[in-house]
């Protein structure tokens, strides 16, 4: 009702609004008319239709009790088959299958109306006939479904129009294809092979006494069986297709239809008479119309005028003198109508002051994941300008978890609940990754099957992870040397015992402790002491072997992981002294009062012979350091699995 109807519209060129009026109320009248026309011509089609649709019916029936009970007999045979043994046995024993399978297959496959393939564990053909038809039921969706999953599954196979007509009977565009797992009476973890029944329904449709002009259709049930859905029929069959402790219903729906056009002509043309008659009438009514039009066009002319200034964002004033019927109606609706929308401009305002001033991120894509919106928080977290990121993918900056199920996870949650919230990490415009927690919802349908797109609110946790890696280095490291401390070790030494290859990576346990640190700290102070540790720390760091895992314990007690150098045979002693090298034991420390000359002693303990736990390693280990304390300082000793922690020495190291 726009500017057609304006007042002066007439003047402009345009039709007037009496003109608009009759023209429409005319339309009316032809409606109504051609309603009418058209329900008449309906009975007319209901009637000639009522005898098609009962033969219809009766072919429904007819073929829905042939169709089951096929599927009945080819789930029962597949059921049948799949518990023989001689099936198992031939899948199991390539060089024989020929003698007894086959025939078997064959005998099967005589005179039915299904095709029973063999297919091997990995769904591969075992024994089937060569054939196009044959490989593309190998590479149907239902078998490559039941291999991947290792269950029993069904499904309807499309044929194209090559393979339809290949043995006559009727045309129908796709077959029924049934997978059952074969397994081993041994209780194998998976399948020995699959059965695959092919049914083609074409042969029962060509022995069944039905019309003419009947059109054919199959495709899975699709959870629904209850009822007849726009043409198609379920079919449920009785029989169950055993795969294991839960039988698996089968369950097909089943289109049969005859074409109208028959039934519509006949209505066609008694419709044309009708309508014949109603053009007569309509004319007659188109006079009144002109009349009616006339008479209410000053008060459409005063609505046009009203909705004009809602538009304009006028004030709209109140029809002073209502009069009850439906066009003072209408105005007042419209006076409440600006009122609403003054109320949601307010609210889209404050919205809008939120979103820029809010200290998160937020961003606002489409259905196709473009960014849309942007805020100022945004930008100053990844370094990229608002029009910068308009437009382009969502993608620029959201990196992935590690985790490669994470973007599948996070769909199923949008598509469920509608939200997600987790944590992931945003790439800045220089590179670097900023770690956030991010939390996003869909936006409402923007038309009719149309999703719509997303809005996330992103919160910057960079300083709670830098926190987290300072907490954990603090637990985790000494900080006087650097090294890891003892619970890193024992962390280490857990993994190391758990590994499922731990028998056949044997490694060494070694004690260190520094001589007399006690004296240097009384003689020459703390500090002096402390920076020997550092300097001992750096000594042991450089001549322990190579992949080795040196902590420190506590004082002057550090405690190393080292692969066992003896690989399993020869002199343990004299092979990890050709690792360490010579000055191993003694050495010169640099401290602040001057060098000072520093010896090392070191118990022993070796995996698997000493100990096959952490608490006996360090135990045995422990004690075999005790043990060179006593006898005699810078020298190393092994522990003894026979005496409960004892030591025995071995040949020792010169010192450098």
């Amino acid at each position: 009702m726009g500017s057609a109807a304006h007042p002066t519209s007439a003047a402009r060129g345009g039709a007037s609004l009496r003109e608009t009026v009759e023209a429409a109320l005319a339309r009316i009248v032809r409606l109504y008319v051609g309603l009418s026309v058209a329900l008449l011509g309906l009975l007319a089609i209901g009637i000639s239709h009522y005898d098609a649709v009962t033969r219809l019916s009766q072919d429904r029936e007819l073929l829905a009790t042939r169709l089951t009970a096929d599927l009945q007999g080819v789930t029962r045979q597949l059921s049948s088959l799949a518990t023989s043994s001689l099936l198992w046995t031939g899948l199991t024993d390539s060089f024989g299958r020929e003698v007894y399978l086959a025939p078997l297959l064959a005998r099967v496959n005589a005179g039915s109306g299904s095709r029973v393939l063999v297919l091997d564990y990995r769904g591969r053909r075992f024994l089937a006939p060569e054939g196009a038809r044959t490989q593309r039921v190998i590479d149907s969706e239902p078998v490559r479904r039941a291999v991947a999953e290792g269950r029993g599954t069904y499904g309807v196979l499309a044929l194209p129009a090559d393979m339809r007509a290949d043995d006559g009977g009727s045309d129908l565009p796709a077959a029924v294809v049934l997978v059952l797992p074969v397994r081993s009476p041994q209780q194998t973890p998976g399948p020995v092979g699959y059965l695959v029944a092919e049914y083609d329904p074409r042969q029962a449709v060509a022995e069944l006494p039905l019309g003419e002009g009947l059109s054919i259709g199959l495709r899975p049930a699709d959870g629904d069986v209850a009822g007849d859905r726009e043409g198609w029929l379920t079919l449920v069959s009785q029989s169950r297709l055993q795969v294991g402790p839960q039988p698996l219903p089968l369950a097909l729906d089943v289109r049969v239809a005859r074409s109208p056009a028959g039934p519509v002509l006949r209505g066609i043309v008694v419709a044309t008479v009708i309508g014949l008659l109603g053009l007569m009438l309509s004319r007659r009514i188109q006079r009144w119309t002109a009349e009616f039009a006339s008479s209410t066009t000053r008060r459409l002319e005063r609505l046009v005028e009203t909705c004009r200034d809602v538009l304009d964002g006028r004030p709209v004033v109140a029809d002073t003198h209502p009069r009850g019927d439906e066009i003072s109606a209408v105005l007042a609706t419209l006076h409440q109508m600006l009122v609403v929308q003054q109320q949601i401009t307010s609210e889209l305002r404050t919205a809008a002051r939120v979103f820029e001033t809010s200290g998160e991120a937020i961003m606002v894509t489409d259905a196709d994941g473009r960014i849309v919106e942007t805020n100022p928080a945004l930008s100053r977290m990844t370094g990229y300008a608002r029009l910068e990121l308009i437009g382009r993918h969502a993608g620029l900056l959201y990196r992935e978890a590690e985790n490669p199920t994470t973007s599948h996870v996070i769909r199923e949650s949008l598509q469920r609940d509608g939200l997600w919230r987790g944590e992931t990490a945003f790439r800045h415009r220089d590179g670097h990754l900023v770690p956030s927690i991010v939390a996003t919802s869909r936006l409402g349908e923007t038309g009719v099957g149309q999703q719509g797109g997303m809005v996330s609110v992103i919160s910057d946790i960079s300083a709670l992870k830098s926190a987290q890696a300072q907490l954990h280095d603090l637990a985790y490291r000494d900080s006087l040397t650097g090294l890891p401390n003892f619970r890193a070790l024992t962390q280490a030494l857990h993994a190391r015992l758990a590994a499922a290859d731990a028998e056949t990576r044997p490694f060494l346990i070694m004690f260190l402790d520094m001589d007399h640190l006690k004296t240097v700290n009384d003689t020459h102070g703390h500090d002096v002491g402390d920076a020997v540790i550092q300097a001992l720390a750096a000594h042991l760091q450089t001549h322990l072997p190579p992949g080795h895992l040196l902590c420190r314990r506590s004082g002057d007690e550090f405690v190393a992981i080292v692969d066992d150098p003896a690989d399993g045979g020869g002199d343990d002693s004299l092979a990890l002294n050709s690792r360490l090298g010579p000055g191993f034991f003694r050495f010169d420390a640099r401290t602040p009062r001057g060098t000072m000359a520093v010896s090392v002693s070191a118990g022993v303990a070796r995996f698997p012979q000493d100990g096959r736990t952490v608490q006996d390693l360090l135990i045995r280990a422990d004690g075999a350091l005790l043990q060179v304390k006593h006898e005699g300082r810078g020298t190393v000793r092994w522990a003894q699995p026979d005496q409960g922690g004892g030591a025995a020495e071995h040949p020792n190291p010169q010192p450098g």
